[in-house]
């Protein structure tokens, strides 16, 4: 696999477990990437119009890393919204 279709890979695994992780809570995305910074990934909670706090912060040098790396931090947040809702389903 080259760099180009590891980095399109991983962009796409994250944004198709962030899209499922909005479907729980009322998330906002920050992104930057630059040829020469880091690329930088946030997601704050929202309440109502009001910004809360930041759930998800990632930087790295490469693009690929910090997709691959918030993915995975989304995949663990997502885990554990469906435990929260499945408790309250239960309750």
């Amino acid at each position: 696999m080259t760099e180009d279709e590891r980095r399109t890979a991983a962009i796409h695994r994250f944004y198709t477990l962030y899209r499922e992780l909005q479907k729980y809570d009322n998330l906002r995305l920050h992104t930057h990437s630059s040829i020469y910074d880091d690329t930088l990934i946030e997601a704050y909670r929202y309440h109502g119009e009001k910004k809360g706090e930041r759930v998800l912060k990632v930087t790295q040098e490469n693009d690929a890393d910090a997709y691959e790396q918030a993915a995975d931090q989304v995949k663990s947040l997502l885990e554990r919204a469906k435990s929260e809702e499945e408790g309250r389903r239960r309750a």
